[in-house]
């Protein structure tokens, strides 16, 4: 009653059988990075270092979607990589992804992609001050590259964004868990809620990040910052309402 199905990356073709076997978990696992609910591994195979991401499974309703009206996140995520790369922004080279079916119906999805080996900018809390300013100056120039171009991640966190110097001193970025993507239009209101996602950042650094911004794309300041304080009380009342909501269903036996 189970069914697989893979998609390979021509470049990558001789990981078919790889691929193939990531729901039974039959692969060396290197570093756990995260086992919630979502899991990310690193792993390797014939020498490359790679990354798995094997979703959650979803809801039944989900379920029935991913079957017949919208990609699954682990298709979204390699279908966005190759998108991302042709639009010159760097992420993990996708390796290709699989799902399982069960009677028919979705049931569970994985992601294998290349590992990139740069640090996140949760981890940039290390660099001196100098190398902080221009860490800030060049990812503000990155992300207004990315909305310029009408690309605006879902998940703008620091844990998703990797960062790497090139030869000529310069910070250059990375984005990872990329399946919640948006193509299209990016209004000031869109590229505001992008500064909201940036978790564990003050809010004084998000308001010279911001200022920055506004300065490079000569945008008002005043209605930008509008923008950023209604997506950020949103946000807080969704976490206020999904801690809640844990917290009775802690209560219940």
């Amino acid at each position: 009653f189970s069914r697989v199905k893979t998609v390979v990356h021509p470049d990558y073709a001789r990981f078919e059988e790889f691929v193939r076997r990531l729901p039974q978990e039959d692969f060396p696992v290197d570093r756990v990075f995260c086992d919630r609910r979502n899991t990310v591994i690193a792993t390797h195979d014939q020498g490359v270092p790679m990354v798995v991401k094997k979703y959650a499974r979803p809801t039944l309703f989900n379920c029935f979607i991913y079957t017949f009206f919208r990609p699954s996140k682990a298709q979204r995520a390699y279908r966005y990589a190759l998108r991302l790369a042709r639009c010159g922004v760097e992420t993990a080279a996708p390796i290709g992804y699989v799902h399982v079916y069960r009677r028919g119906i979705f049931h569970t999805g994985c992601f294998l992609c290349r590992f990139l080996p740069y640090p996140t900018l949760a981890d940039a809390k290390e660099l001196d001050e100098d190398e902080k300013r221009q860490l800030g100056e060049d990812f503000i120039a990155f992300t207004v590259s990315l909305h310029r171009h009408r690309l605006l991640p879902g998940d703008y966190n620091p844990g998703n964004i990797l960062y790497h110097k090139d030869p000529d001193g310069k910070y250059r970025f990375a984005l990872v868990d990329i399946n919640r993507f948006h193509f299209g239009k990016a209004a000031m209101s869109h590229c505001m809620r992008s500064f909201t996602q940036l978790s564990g950042v003050r809010l004084s650094q998000l308001a010279a990040l911001i200022r920055r911004y506004c300065d490079v794309r000569h945008w008002n300041l005043k209605r930008a910052w509008k923008y950023f304080l209604f997506y950020r009380r949103s946000l807080c009342r969704k976490e206020r309402i999904k801690s809640k909501f844990k917290s009775l269903l802690g209560l219940l036996p």
